[in-house]
């Protein structure tokens, strides 16, 4: 995991709490060089989604919103994942993209 593996995971749950979670990762990984090489603060990255900053930066400071990465870590570490991101379907781990057969495996435990 790199350095900024926590702040960044802590960005997009404090992103969620307004309804863009999904936004924020990838906006994250589409953007990665830009904010590694810009070294662009947290503050910064809400902006370029336009997220309410007063609510951001107040999750940001609550040790709540760190409670979704430290379960996740601990499952990562059960499960000696080695790298993000790392998806786990019927305990099969997948780094990156996951391929279409396990996408359609998912599919059908839905219907």
């Amino acid at each position: 995991f790199h350095q900024r593996a926590c702040e960044l995971s802590r960005i997009s749950v404090c992103a969620g709490k307004q309804g863009r979670f999904f936004e924020m990762t990838d906006y994250l990984f589409h953007n990665s060089q830009i904010i590694r090489s810009q070294n662009m603060t947290a503050e910064e990255i809400a902006k370029a989604l336009e997220l309410d900053l007063g609510k951001f930066n107040c999750c940001m400071g609550e040790e709540e919103s760190m409670l979704p990465i430290t379960t996740d870590l601990k499952e990562a570490e059960s499960l000696n994942l080695r790298g993000t991101p790392a998806f786990v379907i019927d305990k099969q781990v997948y780094y990156g993209k996951i391929p279409d057969e396990a996408l359609k495996s998912l599919e059908t435990l839905g219907q």
